[in-house]
């Protein structure tokens, strides 16, 4: 299904709802996103393993 399938009512109100639910999983985890876009604009490029690094190395930073 997309948006293209719903009536205009409903696509507009599940919009609405994706834009909120957008805002609030990048508030919550906004140090995480931080930290891979420092790290992207050192390196360029980073692969899975290279971000799931600097997400653990966020998280040791936060609990201490």
């Amino acid at each position: 299904m997309t948006l293209s399938d719903l009536t205009d009512k409903l696509s507009t109100n599940y919009q609405k709802f994706m834009i909120q639910y957008t805002k609030e999983v990048l508030e919550k985890h906004w140090t995480e996103v931080k930290a891979i876009a420092e790290a992207l604009n050192e390196r360029k490029t980073l692969s899975y393993n290279q971000v799931q690094k600097v997400i653990k190395e966020r998280l040791k930073s936060k609990i201490r």
